[in-house]
């Protein structure tokens, strides 16, 4: 699913009476004011007198909208945001904006763990650069840029570009899980960025990952993995367990996702995982996982659309319900080990958190 950058983010540190006027269409979409954009900027040309000249009063308007329709609204808020605040979301400064642009504004509990290497190789076609970096360990999310030397237009497909890989192991023998997306609205001047996102059911803390660049074979660029977000560990009593073909033996909890360590007795045709929900401070509880552990019938306790998404709630930015957990990946390991996984849509702040439970047993973090 394509993420996009909120208008909530963009404004983020302006007075409020500069965006109060902007309402939200019932898809999410923003409605915005044309005059309260024209209106802020104005009020602050003194800052900056030659950029707005050609944004005209709302009396004026009537005159000359037939010439100024052509501008789409969207610039005009982000310049007017450029003006009053000397930086916007889109102006690609650093890792705070990028994952702002990925995580909407719960990306600011991250960033004191967002690294930017900044790691580039280049050949005669390309320069590929790795621009920052944020990982729990398991989950790892990555900021590329590739840029065209000769001028060429890049428009392949984000997924076809890049080849993501552990240092040792082939892409084909490692257990890493790769997607990857553009993020079009830091996109220009021949510099293209994207997101890739990887996660593995091994911890990638202390390892190296190996960047590709399909097309030139040659590109490619090593990024250790030397920092992780804080991770909470529970362990789950064996006792509420000793009858049951199925036993969780662990949860880690990272403000990127969920991950349950379980095992059985006899492999059942689905790996299973329990309830897990997360108790909040603010006493709101956040369902993240739905049970799929069988029955003594043998039929699975829920299906995998409801184990996927976990509790849907409302998003504070965008106003419509979304699920906290959106995607999934489960393997077994050997020692007959399962490991289940939940990834988030945005970053949980630990500090908020006060326990996790299993099954309706809670764990109090420490």
């Amino acid at each position: 699913m394509k993420k996009q950058v909120r208008i909530s983010d963009l404004c983020s540190h302006l007075e409020s009476r500069y965006y109060s006027a902007i309402d939200f269409e019932e898809n999410g979409g923003p409605q915005l004011s044309p005059d309260s954009i024209a209106a802020a900027a104005r009020a602050k040309m003194h800052s900056c007198p030659d950029g707005f000249a050609g944004i005209p009063a709302p009396e004026e308007r009537s005159n000359v909208r037939a010439v100024k329709k052509k501008m789409p609204l969207r610039i005009g808020l982000i310049a007017a945001a450029v003006c009053l605040l000397s930086v916007t979301a889109f102006a690609a400064t650093g890792g705070p904006d990028f994952f702002k642009s990925i995580f909407g504004s719960s990306a600011k509990t991250a960033e004191s763990d967002i690294r930017s290497p900044r790691i580039s190789a280049s050949d005669e076609n390309y320069k590929m650069t790795v621009e920052s970096l944020l990982s729990d360990g398991y989950k790892t999310d990555l900021v590329v840029s590739l840029k065209s030397l000769k001028g060429k237009k890049i428009t392949a497909d984000p997924f076809s570009l890049f080849s993501v890989s552990m240092k040792g192991k082939s892409p084909d023998a490692d257990d890493l899980n790769y997607s990857c997306e553009a993020l079009d609205d830091f996109s220009g001047d021949g510099i293209y960025y994207y997101h890739i996102q990887t996660d593995s059911m091994s911890s990638c803390l202390a390892s190296t990952f190996v960047v590709s660049e399909k097309e030139e074979k040659s590109l490619k660029v090593e990024v250790p993995v030397e920092h992780s977000m804080a991770v909470k560990t529970v362990a789950i009593p064996a006792q509420k367990y000793q009858n049951k073909n199925y036993r969780p033996e662990g949860v880690q909890l990272s403000s990127l996702g969920v991950m349950v360590i379980g095992s059985e007795k006899k492999e059942a045709h689905e790996i299973p995982n329990p309830e897990v929900s997360i108790q909040m401070k603010d006493g709101s509880k956040i369902q993240l996982l739905e049970s799929n552990v069988q029955s003594d019938s043998g039929e699975s306790n829920s299906s995998d659309a409801i184990r996927a998404q976990g509790e849907v709630i409302l998003d504070p930015v965008l106003g419509q319900q979304m699920p906290l957990v959106t995607e999934m990946s489960a393997e077994r390991n050997p020692g007959d080990k399962s490991v289940v996984a939940g990834y988030f849509t945005r970053i949980l702040n630990l500090d908020d958190v006060k326990s996790i439970l299993v099954d309706n047993t809670e764990y109090l973090l420490q």
